[in-house]
């Protein structure tokens, strides 16, 4: 890994992306690495490195909002990526992240004796009644948690059966999480599931609902505010039913988060985003649509309020790349560099 430290940078005559809309050119002014100034006036400080962003476009830090960190290697190479910052969905409390992406994680997840989260191998806590949950919801914020993982997930989707949560302890769980004022997201795989937790009143579902589209479940998903991170890198063959279900999700207007669910099988850290990316564009979102969908969808969802953008007073977490994203989002991987709190990446590019 090679970082270099800058304490001034100014990038210009960039496209930019702030999270949000196009600028079609700015300078951007970065010091300390915090982001001082945006804009076309801007004008270079003496002893600032200048980057030339001429015919490229600069971009917030991407962030992969399904993630799990189970290999310290992996923060860098999804840094090395244009990954600023990973969604931890599942991980142990003595895990250490150690230098690369910034982590946000859910630590161990909410889950029934024997339910998922329990097959690898690692003992967690699981919980059994409702009357556990302000207690295990606790327990869990003191190990680290920044949001609440809840698994609904039964097998039955995949022609399996394992326990699961019922009702009463998921709606217990998600109102413990929400009186210490975190977020609850909930794995769910059928549509009932979905149901189930949008009565408990979830902040958001993590996966997509295994059938055919059903446009009066999207619409209900959508009337509930809640975001949807669809996974899609992770459905093998990557599905159209899927695909179907995601576009059917987007017309309705659910926010939809960009997540890849790295380590599965055949992703990998950083790169599995970009085809995230493409795949959501494949589902009907506009290319804006799918940048802020690993910007500043779920930044703002998970109360990132520092990153995600591009805006004065937030953090230089920036990618830098050849051509424009928001004609063709395989420019995404076209990567010229990488800065995190301003901080230089090495430059990669990919396949």
């Amino acid at each position: 890994m090679l970082l270099l430290l800058l304490s001034a940078l100014v990038i210009t005559d960039a496209r930019v992306f702030d999270g949000e809309r196009i600028l079609p050119r700015a300078n951007v002014v970065v010091e300390d690495g915090i982001i001082t100034d945006v804009g076309t006036t801007v004008k270079p400080k003496p002893g600032a490195r200048i980057i030339s962003g001429a015919g490229r476009t600069l971009l917030p830090g991407l962030i992969d909002a399904h993630f799990h960190v189970l290999n310290p290697d992996a923060l860098n190479a999804a840094l090395a990526h244009g990954a600023t910052t990973l969604i931890d969905m599942f991980n142990r409390p003595d895990v250490q992240f150690g230098p690369g992406a910034d982590v946000y994680s859910a630590r161990v997840l909410v889950t029934a004796p024997g339910g998922h989260g329990t097959e690898y191998g690692v003992a967690i806590p699981t919980i059994r009644t409702q009357d556990e949950a302000q207690s295990f919801v606790d327990a869990r914020i003191a190990e680290g948690s920044r949001f609440i993982k809840i698994i609904l997930d039964d097998g039955s989707a995949f022609n399996f059966q394992r326990p699961a949560l019922n009702k009463a302890t998921l709606n217990a769980v998600v109102a413990a999480a929400h009186r210490r004022h975190k977020l609850a997201v909930v794995h769910i795989a059928t549509k009932q599931d979905v149901l189930d937790a949008l009565e408990a009143g979830a902040d958001g579902l993590q996966h997509i609902y295994a059938g055919e589209p059903d446009a009066a479940l999207a619409r209900r998903i959508a009337r509930s505010k809640v975001f949807v991170t669809p996974t899609l890198s992770v459905v093998k063959a990557h599905a159209p039913q899927a695909l179907a279900v995601v576009r059917q999700l987007h017309n309705a207007g659910v926010s939809l988060h960009a997540g890849t669910d790295v380590p599965n099988e055949n992703l990998a850290p950083g790169a599995s985003l970009h085809d995230e990316l493409a795949l959501l564009v494949q589902a009907g979102l506009t290319l804006a649509e799918a940048l802020a969908a690993a910007t500043s969808r779920p930044a703002a969802a998970f109360g990132l309020i520092d990153r995600g953008r591009l805006g004065k007073g937030l953090r230089a977490d920036l990618l830098l790349v050849e051509g424009d994203p928001t004609v063709n989002i395989q420019a995404t991987r076209a990567i010229v560099g990488v800065w995190q709190r301003g901080v230089e990446f090495t430059k990669i590019t990919l396949d």
